[in-house]
């Protein structure tokens, strides 16, 4: 009954803020590796910075999260997911336009025996 009420309490407090979204994910992916690397790396200056840097990113989590600057965080969201989008597909772009030379030129290769009048292009 009482997590039922904290629930609704909680539900009723996000009302018109913004939530999780793809940069909010990335986030707290981040922060965990920040965390698991700062568990391997025992030196104290490194440790220390690290350390750091995971405070600043969940704060920076839980700021985007509980904003109610809604309109900013979507801005945001979609300046990520253009970037994530383009880092993503860089050598997917290179792969298929490569193959796609190599499909264009044997294309090319067949069209040109059969107007030469040759036979039928020997498959390899």
């Amino acid at each position: 009954m009482q997590m039922n009420r904290l629930r609704e309490k909680f539900q009723h407090f996000m009302i018109g803020r913004y939530g999780m979204d793809q940069l909010g994910q990335f986030s707290a992916y981040a922060v965990l590796a920040l965390l698991l690397l700062n568990v391997v790396i025992r030196r104290r200056l490194p440790s220390l910075v690290l350390e750091v840097l995971t405070f600043a990113g969940i704060l920076l989590m839980y700021f985007r999260m509980f904003s109610r600057n809604i309109n900013r965080r979507y801005q945001e969201n979609q300046v990520f997911c253009g970037i994530s989008f383009t880092l993503r597909n860089t050598g997917e772009r290179q792969n298929s336009a490569s193959q796609r030379d190599v499909n264009t030129a044997y294309s090319n290769v067949l069209t040109v025996n059969r107007r030469c009048g040759f036979p039928k292009a020997m498959e390899r």
